[in-house]
């Protein structure tokens, strides 16, 4: 999967698999989720690239904390994902629709939302980035479901997980590994 671009389509949302402790906790908080992170595809100069929102790295001197645009190969990277999937929106135009709003978020240096507050589009994480430029079409991929999170520490109200996006079954699997 990885290694074939071709298979890349503007829209797609790619899940993976991370082993870090966000990764862990997002489990915890998502216990129907086979997967720690989800990101949507771009078309940058033809080259298929992720457009997501993660914080930055706990061990990183990087300061980083907006929307990334990142290859194929460092979102799928070893260091970042155990496993992965390719899913893709049917309607094509919808799709690529999508895909220019996540780039033009991207563009404005959308920061990350450390609240993981959905009901705030001004910052956003990463199954809201992902939900958030869907519905800006009219179009969402969760049906809408919202849950509150009470773990140690962490207190939401309104909050996307990422296993929303495969029980609601709007996108079809196209790869995974």
């Amino acid at each position: 999967m990885k290694k074939d671009l071709s298979i890349y389509k503007n829209g797609d949302i790619v899940f993976r698999l991370g082993d870090s402790s966000v990764s862990n906790a997002v489990l915890v908080a998502d216990e129907n989720s086979p997967y720690s992170h989800i990101g949507i595809i771009y078309k940058y100069n033809d080259n298929p690239v992720v457009i997501h929102a993660c914080p930055p790295e706990i061990n990183s001197f990087n300061s980083d904390n907006y929307i990334k645009m990142d290859s194929i190969s460092s979102f799928f990277s070893t260091k970042n994902a155990i496993s992965g999937a390719l899913y893709r929106y049917p309607d094509e135009m919808t799709a690529n629709e999508a895909a220019e709003e996540a780039y033009r978020l991207y563009a404005l240096n959308v920061p990350f939302d450390y609240l993981f507050d959905s009901s705030d589009s001004s910052e956003l994480y990463c199954s809201e980035l992902v939900e958030y430029v869907y519905m800006t079409l009219g179009v969402s991929l969760t049906n809408n479901k919202r849950h509150k999170v009470h773990i140690p520490c962490v207190d939401i109200d309104s909050c996307i997980f990422i296993s929303d996006f495969l029980i609601a079954d709007k996108l079809k699997i196209v790869d995974s590994f």
